[in-house]
């Protein structure tokens, strides 16, 4: 929702329009399937693209860890908000793997 966006977003620093561009064309290639989502299945096929094969359970961990509105998947806000946590975290404590 755009609120819990807002929320989540608040001390997080912005974007340049060129870094969202390019963020966004990374989600629209992960989305496969075209419907404005990142599911369990999509994050798979990029893992195996990569030549890692998950252990059970470890996808389903990687978009619990950014799925804000539990609906078992990562939309465009939610992926946007994990890159930019990860990009601003000097704490380590964001998730990097």
């Amino acid at each position: 929702t755009p609120m819990l966006t807002q929320v989540l977003e608040k001390d997080l620093e912005p974007l340049s329009k060129e870094e969202e561009k390019r963020l966004f064309q990374v989600f629209r290639d992960m989305d496969v399937n075209g419907d404005k989502k990142i599911d369990e299945y999509e994050v798979s096929q990029i893992l195996m693209m990569l030549n890692y094969d998950p252990k059970k359970g470890e996808v389903s961990n990687m978009l619990w860890e950014v799925d804000e509105n539990c609906d078992g998947m990562v939309d465009w806000d939610e992926f946007r908000i994990m890159y930019k946590r990860c990009r601003n975290d000097n704490s380590g404590l964001e998730p990097r793997r």
